[in-house]
């Protein structure tokens, strides 16, 4: 797979000061681009879900037919491509009957999936590891806790590795 985007969220506190990062790799060219922003105040979960509805609407903007979206957090992945169903057809409530968390950003990429899939885009969800080495997955994680944290960072755009 030649077009491959990394997202992560980070919140201090939790909730505390947030951050997300988001980068993007074109292995066959071997171009980076990153990407991140942050907030006051959020939890995790909702960094996590801000990173993928970032990347999902980066891909909205591509040109590229084929992606596959890699994230350490099994929480947005179950989300959007299991649990999503239930919760649909309970009308947003999750197996314990309570309203689901987070549930507008998750309503919001599941319409951003639905976008990608009419434009006949091919998405593949990925579970990495975090912490483990991972070149890319390392990055973003690095983005998102620096700018939870305040710190500036000079960001990749379009640039060889």
């Amino acid at each position: 797979m030649s077009k491959i985007i990394y997202c992560d969220g980070s919140s201090l506190g939790n909730p505390g000061k947030a951050g997300f990062g988001v980068v993007a790799v074109d292995t066959e060219k071997k171009l980076v681009w990153e990407y991140g922003g942050a907030t006051k105040v959020a939890t995790n979960n909702q960094m996590e879900l801000a990173a993928c509805i970032f990347a999902l609407k980066l891909i909205l903007k591509s040109t590229g037919k084929l992606f596959e979206l890699r994230l350490d957090s099994k929480y947005v992945i179950q989300g959007v491509t299991e649990w999503s169903k239930g919760w649909i057809k309970n009308g947003w409530r999750n197996s314990q009957k309570k309203e689901v968390m987070n549930k507008g950003q998750f309503k919001e990429i599941l319409n951003l999936v639905e976008l990608i899939e009419d434009a006949k885009i091919k998405l593949k969800w990925t579970h990495v590891y975090g912490h483990q080495g991972e070149k890319w997955n390392e990055r973003v994680d690095e983005i998102a806790r620096g700018l939870a944290a305040g710190e500036k960072l000079d960001l990749r755009k379009g640039e060889k590795y």
